[in-house]
């Protein structure tokens, strides 16, 4: 991608809070993580996202769909 800031803690770490976001029970988030504890999922890898950040997320997701 190019982009020095992202690791693979980065993604783990997107696609954590993504399936937050998406809904996904913290026990079927544990299992694609591969956590052993599901503790571990919640308190390292899933983000707090407060709703109007969710908004923002989701207009610029469409305007990056009308630039395609």
């Amino acid at each position: 991608m190019g982009l020095p800031w992202v690791n693979w803690r980065c993604l783990r770490t997107s696609h954590a809070v993504w399936l937050k976001l998406a809904g996904a029970d913290v026990k079927d988030a544990q299992g694609q993580m591969r956590h052993s504890r599901a503790s571990t999922t919640l308190d390292i890898y899933q983000q707090f996202v407060p709703e109007s950040q969710q908004r923002v997320v989701a207009k610029l997701s469409s305007l990056s769909r009308m630039v395609n």
